[in-house]
Order: C-alpha cells, then sequence, then structure tokens
C-alpha cells in the first residue's frame, strides 16, 4: 500500500516539472533575447560633423540616411554629405556640407550659385569651366566665402625665365635672455641669386598670376645670424652675453701649446669647461670662428680669453663683453 502512494507521489512529481519546463525555457529565451537587446541597444559609434560641430552617437542601423534621420538634422537644398566609408562601421564618420551662395562673374556677367566646394578652384570645376582656357582672377586655392564674387576670364600662358634674389637663410641660435617670441638679427644675410622658370597668367594682354615652376641657384649667397629666445626652433646652438679678455701665444709659460695639446694661435679661445666644453666650436662677432681649446686660471663662469696674433691685437682688443655662439 506504502509503495503504491510513493508511486503516485513520483508521477505527480513528474507531471509537475513537465509543465515548469516550457515555462522556464520560455523565461530563459526571454532573459537571453533581454540580454541581446541589452547589448545591442547602444549600437555601433557613429561621429556626425556639422561644422564647427561635432557630436558622437549610437545607432544600431546600417543605413546613413537614417542615422542622420534619427539625429534630426535637416538639409537645405543645395547641401550634401559625405562618409568615411560606403559601409556602417563603429567609429563611422559622417561629414555635413553646407552650401553657401557665390557670385560667379563671367565677363561681367554674374550669375549666383550656392556651392559645398572649398576653393575657388573647386567652384569652377564644379561648374564645369573648361580650366585650360577660363580662370578666376581671385587666386585659386582661396577659401570660399558665403556672397563673395569670383570673376571668371579667358585666359593664356606663357612661359618665362628671370634671374632674381632667392630667400635669405638666416642661421638661429638659443638665447635665453630674450623671450620665446623675441627674434635678433646679429648679421644680415645675402641671398643666393637664382634663375627662375615662371608660368605667367594673362588677361586682356596683362600678366595676372605668376607661378614658379622652376628655380635654379646660379650664385650662393650668404647665410644670416639670428639670436631667438623660442627654445623649439631649430637652432644651431646656444649664445651667451660673455666678458672677453685677448692674449697672445707666448703668454703663460711660453710654449704656446694649449690646454687640448693643440697649438695656440687666431682661432683659439680659452674658456670654462664648466660652461663651454673644450673641443666645442664657437662664433665671436669681429672676431671670426674659434675652437675651445684652452683654459686659464681667471677663466671662470661667462669669460672668455681670445687668442691674438701678436700684443697689438691684444691691446687694442683690452677688455669687453661680446655675445659667444656655442655650436651644439
Amino acid at each position: 500500500m506504502g509503495n503504491i502512494k510513493l508511486i503516485k507521489l513520483r508521477r505527480m512529481a513528474v507531471g509537475m516539472l513537465m509543465l515548469l519546463i516550457p515555462v522556464i525555457g520560455s523565461q530563459i529565451a526571454m532573459a537571453s533575447l533581454s540580454s541581446e537587446s541589452m547589448f545591442s541597444k547602444e549600437g555601433k559609434k557613429i561621429t556626425i560633423i556639422d561644422g564647427e560641430n561635432r557630436i558622437t552617437v549610437h545607432s544600431n542601423s546600417n543605413d546613413y540616411k537614417q542615422i542622420i534621420f534619427e539625429n534630426n538634422i535637416t538639409f537645405g537644398k543645395h547641401d550634401s554629405y559625405w562618409t568615411s566609408s560606403n559601409v556602417v562601421n563603429e567609429g563611422s564618420v559622417i561629414v555635413i556640407e553646407r552650401a553657401v551662395p557665390v557670385i560667379l562673374d563671367v565677363k561681367g556677367k554674374q550669375k549666383k550659385v550656392y556651392t559645398t566646394d572649398k576653393t575657388v578652384q573647386g567652384v569652377l570645376n564644379t561648374q564645369g569651366f573648361d580650366w585650360k582656357t577660363m580662370t578666376a582672377l581671385e587666386d585659386d586655392m582661396e577659401m570660399v566665402r558665403a556672397g563673395m564674387v569670383i570673376h571668371v576670364v579667358p585666359y593664356t600662358t606663357k612661359i618665362v625665365t628671370v634671374e632674381q634674389d632667392g630667400d635669405v637663410v638666416y642661421d638661429k641660435w638659443y638665447d635665453s635672455s630674450l623671450s620665446s617670441s623675441e627674434q635678433v638679427i646679429v648679421k644680415e644675410g645675402r641671398p643666393d641669386k637664382v634663375k627662375a622658370t615662371i608660368q605667367q597668367t594673362i588677361v586682356e594682354g596683362k600678366v595676372v598670376k605668376k607661378q614658379i615652376i622652376k628655380t635654379e641657384t646660379i650664385a650662393h649667397g650668404e647665410h644670416g645670424m639670428m639670436k631667438t629666445g623660442d627654445s623649439q626652433a631649430n637652432v644651431l646652438g646656444w649664445v651667451s652675453h660673455m666678458y672677453a679678455t685677448a692674449y697672445h701665444p707666448a703668454d703663460g709659460n711660453g710654449d704656446g701649446i694649449t690646454a687640448t695639446g693643440t697649438k695656440a694661435g687666431y682661432g683659439t679661445i680659452a674658456v670654462d669647461p664648466a660652461v663651454i666644453p673644450l673641443g666645442s666650436k664657437v662664433y665671436v662677432p669681429n672676431y671670426g670662428d674659434a675652437v675651445a681649446a684652452d683654459t686659464g686660471g681667471a677663466i671662470k663662469g661667462n669669460r672668455v680669453d681670445l687668442c691674438m696674433e701678436n700684443y697689438s691685437e691684444c691691446f687694442d682688443f683690452g677688455v669687453r663683453y661680446v655675445d659667444v655662439f656655442v655650436h651644439y
């Protein structure tokens, strides 16, 4: 009798379990779906650039137009957009281009057009002008502004060769006593002489534009020297204002041999190695190029001693402050 009751209880338990299995399965499926929904809810990160405005959004859409619609971005009749990729990906970028009105003045006749082009030449290309026969009086790469007038004219070109001065190159030296924006020319430079091949753009017999096609140096100039307080500039070395004296090779013990073992002579200077390392190449205005090859008992700190060829030059030099340019 007890066995019969036990069997009935087991059957009831199995039946209840069978009823619960679909419910549990459904709940598991719903939990899984909910988890997937939560995972995909945020979607792919997209950056939208609209002029100076830049926003980051998330979307599950694979259509750029839908993403634009979702973010309530409106377009004018002539506005457009472009994207960083053909397919919407994580990190994709949408760039909105807003059209601006410009006036095309073609042989005196004006026409308003709307454009998303950024440069004058871009406007001409989009409007179908043949760049081989028509050009703008404005610079081709000038940035387009709303309301600007672009003068479009027929033109011819001519190639000419002229000799002219090139740019003056200045060697820069860091001077810690100057502010970062200060520059002081120590020695004026002399420009190179160059032969320039130039394309002239001619409109109604007048040269309206010049473009240098090629240059050839026919005579080298001379670099100038400039002190700058900008430590980040492309400098050759550093410069400091120092107390200077002069000496003759026979001074000291009279053997004329420097502390580095070289023969003393014009172009040798004595320095404090703690300030200017021995072997450094230096330049002193009104003295010239030199090498820091010697030392002296009295040469301490910001002080240098310049070697001269004779005592007369030593007396003429006397004692003075000079700028000392030290190569890195």
